[in-house]
């Protein structure tokens, strides 16, 4: 392993310092001329480094209270594809932030969703980013571990790899069989284009994913790590576990997507749909407003209403002001009732859900017509999301369940996606082996909110009972980011959680917590649509 003149410091003994001043100026210069030495030392190497090379170059973090953060920017070069002897290199971005003074745990390696997620400087330097850093760098060294090919990562020796999703007509309702073809057309023509450039994509894959996390643990000269995931960064984290259980010394997880999971099951979704639901009846700021038969039977009414007479409505674009006719119908419907906002995983975006429906059925069906407008455009999708999601692919078992599952008469076909473009993808499965039978005996935390209609909590109750040393915390009323939701409302809990990563013991971690229910918010004079319209942007 070569390490770049620029690794100024070990992993673990450099310290975090709060900078203003003269000294920023300072260190945001060396940073400069560090970047422009990492470029030259890599130009002067071979065209393929050696696998295992590190580049790393201080950096400073801008925090929105004023104060400067020192830390590390990094890239470790890894196999392309580690089946193939030849392999080209690439490069894997990550970020390390040093442990504060005193703390000597096992380094927390965060492993973001997506597939093509990241943590962007915008994120980091708020409040949350604050806090987020602060609470890891408490246990040990915080390292911040981008994806593979992820085009919303700039850093060199990475291809660019997006793909174009062609639009759809507005003028008749929205159907699954012509997204087949456009799916299907966008991404061959990806794959097509990305294979003529010399991209080798069988190696974008789960596997070789995990193992750059292996080899950036062993390049930064790491014995064992903590996993910090949520969603697809659950998936990479359990996948890890099942490759190399012995490098892990526990894992903290929220959003869970066990290996099996990465299509959704049609009626673990509707359960969720089903606890808001419940919340909403029993709010008392909405009780003139619902219909009488309740909101469950109000979707379902509205479902078969645009099945049999789909709305045609017009309505002004947001953002030019040009009239815009949109038909929108039964599938319209069901992929809005999950993503009908920016912000549909959040407590903030949950708010808004019963409104979205109650205006529906009172006739006003323009907001569902402007998500329907964004949803036909053409689009460009990261291609490592239907890569790496390929290779973990789904069982024979998992996929009859799916296949018996009568909730999908309500939520649609929700894995559409997957379904279209699994025969194309060059990435190959894992396999049954992989994917099941998963028994790990590393100290496991879930904390699962029971309103996450992306990764339901049946998800973390069918996983446990694979894990014999791990436990559930079950967030009721918590949404995707049950994590940062439980520590907001239970201060004991974020205590409880730091414990469990500097000792690996569960202790006094409850089983169940509950919050508030969202603050759903009542219709009113100024609808969705116009809300949005007064943004001057169609939600995306």
């Amino acid at each position: 392993m070569k390490v770049s003149a620029l690794h100024l410091s070990n992993a673990t003994a450099f310290t975090r310092r709060l900078l203003t001043g003269d000294m920023v100026l300072a260190i945001k210069l060396l940073l400069a001329i560090g970047l422009m030495l990492v470029a030259n030392d890599v130009a002067a190497q071979s065209e393929h480094p050696e696998p295992g090379t590190v580049h790393i170059t201080p950096a400073i973090l801008g925090a929105e209270n004023g104060l400067h953060l020192e830390y590390e920017e990094g890239i470790v070069f890894v196999p392309e594809n580690r089946r193939t002897a030849t392999s080209r290199t690439i490069t894997v971005r990550f970020r390390r932030f040093p442990a504060q003074e005193g703390a000597d745990g096992p380094p927390v390696f965060y492993l973001p969703g997506g597939p093509g997620s990241t943590i962007d400087r915008e994120e980091l330097t708020d409040a949350d980013g604050q806090q987020m850093i602060e609470f890891f760098t408490s246990v040990g060294d915080f390292v911040l571990v981008d994806q593979r090919g992820n085009p919303n990562v700039d850093v060199p020796f990475v291809p660019d790899m997006n793909m174009t999703v062609s639009g759809v007509p507005l003028n008749v309702p929205g159907d699954p069989k012509v997204l087949r073809d456009a799916y299907r057309n966008g991404f061959t023509s990806a794959l097509n284009a990305w294979e003529a450039r010399g991209v080798d994509l069988s190696g974008y894959d789960i596997l070789n994913a995990v193992d750059d996390v292996n080899d950036l643990r062993a390049a930064l000269g790491y014995e064992q790590i903590i996993l910090r995931g949520n969603s697809f960064g659950s998936q990479w984290s359990f996948a890890f576990m099942k490759r190399h259980p012995e490098r892990v010394a526990r894992a903290l997880l929220g959003g869970i997507e066990p290996l099996d999971y990465a299509y959704d099951r049609p009626s673990h979704v509707w359960a969720a749909h089903q606890r808001i639901i419940r919340l909403a009846e029993s709010d008392p700021d909405l009780q003139g407003a619902l219909p009488e038969d309740g909101l469950e039977a109000a979707i379902r009414s509205l479902l078969d209403r645009l099945e049999e007479q789909p709305e045609t409505v017009t309505v002004p674009h947001p953002k030019t002001g040009e009239l815009v006719t949109v038909v929108v119908g039964r599938y319209d419907l069901q992929q809005a009732l999950k993503r009908f906002a920016p912000d549909y995983y959040t407590r903030e975006g949950l708010a808004r859900w019963p409104r979205f429906i109650l205006e529906m059925q009172d006739g006003d069906f323009r907001y569902l017509a402007a998500l329907a407008y964004r949803s036909r455009q053409s689009d460009r999708v990261t291609l490592i999301f239907p890569l790496i999601d390929h290779s973990l692919g789904i069982s024979a078992q998992r996929r009859r369940t799916l296949q018996a599952d009568t909730a999908t008469s309500w939520v649609g076909p929700i894995n559409h996606f997957y379904d279209s473009t699994r025969d194309l993808a060059p990435t190959p499965d894992v396999g049954d082996a992989f994917r099941t039978g998963f028994s790990i005996d590393v100290p496991v935390l879930m904390i699962q909110g029971d309103l996450d209609r992306s990764t339901p909590i049946e998800n973390a109750r069918a996983i446990q009972e694979d894990l014999p040393t791990s436990h559930l915390l079950h967030v009721e009323n918590g949404t995707h980011l049950a994590i940062r939701e439980a520590r907001q409302f239970h201060p004991e809990v974020q205590a409880q959680v730091l414990s469990f990563l500097k000792t690996g013991s569960f202790g006094d971690i409850p089983d169940h917590v509950s919050l508030p229910a969202p603050d759903f918010e009542e219709p009113s004079d100024t609808s969705l649509f116009e809300q949005f319209a007064s943004d001057t942007r169609i939600p995306e």
